[in-house]
Order: C-alpha cells, then structure tokens, then sequence
C-alpha cells in the first residue's frame, strides 16, 4: 500500500484525482493505512474501533520513518484537495468523529487543511473519551490558520475551556493571532474573544 500511495506522488493536488483515490480507498483503509504510516498505534482495523486508542495526538508522525511520514504527507495533501473542493461525502465527515487521536493529528499537522476540517477535528479531540495529554501539534496548527482558530473560540466555548486548560506554550501566539484587531469578522472575533476572556484566558 505505501508504495501505491508514493506512486501518486504527482497526482494528489489534482482535486478529481485525490477524490478518486479516496472514494478507491474508503474511509476506513484511509484511517488505517495513515496510522501505520504514522505509527499510530493500535490503528483500528474499521472507523468503528477508532475510540480504542488512547495514543499521545501531540506526537503523531514519532514513531514513522521518514519514508513513512512522506508517504503520509501524500494522503493528508490528497484529503485536502478533495476536501477544499466539496468532494468529499458525509462518510468522511464521519471519520473526522471516529478515526483514533493520534491519526486525527496527523491528518491536520501533516498537510494544512480547512478550517472546517481543522476545527472538526479539535471538537474530536477534545471530546474524545480518553482525549490526548498533549495538544501541542493541534495548535500550532491553529498558530497558521487563525480564522479557523477564531471560528473555534467563538462557536465551541465547551472545547475552548478544555484546551486552554492544557496552558500549552503555543496557546499565546495562537489567540494572539486569532484575536488580533482585523482579523476576520468583527461580530465573531468579539464572541471569541468574550468566550476567552469569560474563561479567563
């Protein structure tokens, strides 16, 4: 599989590409063929077991080889061509609730992705029923998207508690960003910043 994977090396920002390749895939050997290649351990052999892992998220892409972190980079850049272009159906939004933590991570440190993917995958996470010690990865990439970062302050005060209680170092430059004058809409730049302050961040 990773060598079919390195085969389209050329091919995956091509949106009708990626999308073809991912409806050949599925979501669940999707799931699985990223774990493994990130070392995610205990990747689930269907979306189903995917609350199984109690895997670090903050380390996704540790335990791959540098050949395995490449190959992986391809399906994550894949996803987000098909994703960014309306491509994808409801099975993969489904995937963003089931797939394990630490594969979740890499799916959006790996290649950046949307906004609505980003923030689909942090409500996961935070939510997840033995959610990952670490979230450090998960907000760096918050740091290079901050509208996306403002759009999850503003409308998921619940998992914006939860993550800023992980007093993450990254957490500052990342709400500095998000809530910097200018940036995005006014009305949804105040919400997240009134739900942060509420929290006292």
């Amino acid at each position: 599989m990773a060598r079919a994977v390195s085969a389209v090396a050329g091919k995956v920002g091509d949106p009708a590409y990626a999308a073809a390749l991912l409806a050949a895939l599925g979501p669940g050997a999707f799931t699985r063929v990223l774990g493994i290649l990130t070392g995610a351990p205990d990747a689930p052999s269907d979306t189903a077991d995917a609350h199984g892992s109690t895997a670090d998220a903050g380390n996704a892409a540790a335990g791959a080889t540098a050949a395995g972190a490449g190959e992986a980079a391809l399906l994550t850049k894949a996803f987000a061509s098909a994703e960014r272009t309306g491509r994808l159906g409801d099975e993969w939004r489904a995937m963003l609730e089931s797939a394990p933590p630490q594969t979740l991570t890499a799916l959006v440190t790996l290649t950046p992705q949307s906004g609505t993917v980003l923030n689909h995958v942090a409500v996961t996470l935070l939510n997840h029923p033995t959610p990952p010690p670490r979230l450090h990865a998960l907000i760096t990439a918050y740091t290079t998207n901050p509208l996306a970062f403002q759009q999850f302050l503003a409308e998921h005060p619940h998992e914006t508690a939860k993550l800023l209680a992980t007093a993450d170092p990254a957490l500052k430059p990342a709400l500095d960003e998000a809530l910097k004058p200018g940036v995005g809409a006014d009305g949804l730049r105040e919400r997240a910043w009134s739900n942060v302050q509420g929290l006292g961040g």
